[in-house]
C-alpha cells in the first residue's frame, strides 16, 4: 500500500484552486477515506496553519482533526537532520514558523510519498521538492496523486 503525506499547500491547491468540494465531492469522499485507513497522513502542523484561517477547509479537517500526527521519535530524528542540512529552509528573519521541514521530516520517517503545490527551490532557497529530491523523499503534486489513484470523475 503506497502511503502520502499531504503538505498544507496540497490541500489549499485542492479544495480552494482547482478540485473544490462542490465541483470534485468524490474527490474529497475518496480523501477523507484515505485519511481513515491511515494511507494519507498529515501533522499537527498542517493543521495548525489551516487554523490560521477559519474556512469550509478547516471545517472539513476538524472532522478529522485526531488524524494529524503529532512529531514522534523518528519524525524528530529526520527533522533535525533536515534543519542541519537545510537550515534556510526556515526563514527565522522573518519569525515566521513553517510546516514545510516537518512533513518533509514525516515523509522521509513514514517513507510516503508527499502531495505538496509547491514547485522549485535551490541550496540558497529550499523549498520541499528542492529538499525531496536531495533526501530522495519522492513528491508528487495534487493532479499526479489523483491520477496515480485512478480517481475518475464523472457527471451524474
Amino acid at each position: 500500500m503506497s502511503r502520502y503525506c499531504f503538505d498544507t499547500s496540497a490541500i489549499l491547491d485542492a479544495w480552494v484552486r482547482q478540485y473544490p468540494p462542490d465541483v470534485m465531492p468524490d474527490l474529497w469522499v475518496k480523501l477523507a477515506d484515505m485519511i481513515e485507513n491511515d494511507e494519507i497522513i498529515c501533522c499537527k502542523d498542517v493543521y495548525n496553519e489551516l487554523e490560521k484561517k477559519d474556512d469550509d477547509i478547516l471545517k472539513w479537517c476538524k472532522a478529522r482533526k485526531e488524524k494529524f500526527l503529532e512529531l514522534d521519535e523518528n519524525v524528530i530524528v529526520c527533522l533535525q537532520d533536515i534543519m542541519n542540512k537545510y537550515p534556510k529552509i526556515v526563514d527565522t528573519s522573518k519569525g515566521k514558523h513553517t510546516a514545510d521541514p516537518i512533513v518533509i521530516a514525516f515523509s522521509k520517517a513514514y517513507n510516503c510519498t508527499l502531495v505538496t503545490g509547491e514547485k522549485g527551490g535551490s541550496e540558497k532557497s529550499p523549498k520541499i521538492p528542492y529538499v525531496c529530491d536531495k533526501e530522495k523523499v519522492r513528491h508528487i503534486d495534487i493532479l499526479t496523486f489523483i491520477r496515480e489513484l485512478n480517481i475518475k470523475f464523472r457527471m451524474s
